[in-house]
């Protein structure tokens, strides 16, 4: 990977970063991975019909990653930095009190 690609995906990588530091803390796991791998399972749970538990940030989720897939994907690196951080924010609202 260059530089300029490296600077180009600095958004992403800073979302994810920001994300997996979040699943860690909530998850107690201390791998980015595994940690991350279970925000996203606790994510779709509360997010799955029938319960959508947090039914605004939700579908701001939903809509975010459409918009990411008919946007060409992971090619568009502001709607994949966009998703993480919807996601990071949906993580947070079922981390509050």
């Amino acid at each position: 990977m260059g530089l300029r690609q490296i600077i180009a995906s600095a958004p992403v990588i800073a979302q994810a970063t920001s994300f997996s530091e979040a699943a860690k803390n909530f998850t107690q796991i201390s791998d980015p991975f595994d940690a991350s791998v279970q925000a996203i399972r606790l994510i779709i749970d509360v997010c799955a019909p029938p319960q959508l538990q947090y039914p605004f940030k939700c579908t701001i989720l939903a809509l975010q990653f459409g918009l990411c897939v008919s946007s060409g994907g992971l090619t568009s690196v502001t709607s994949v930095a966009l998703g993480i951080g919807t996601a990071k924010q949906v993580l947070e609202e079922i981390l509050k009190p």
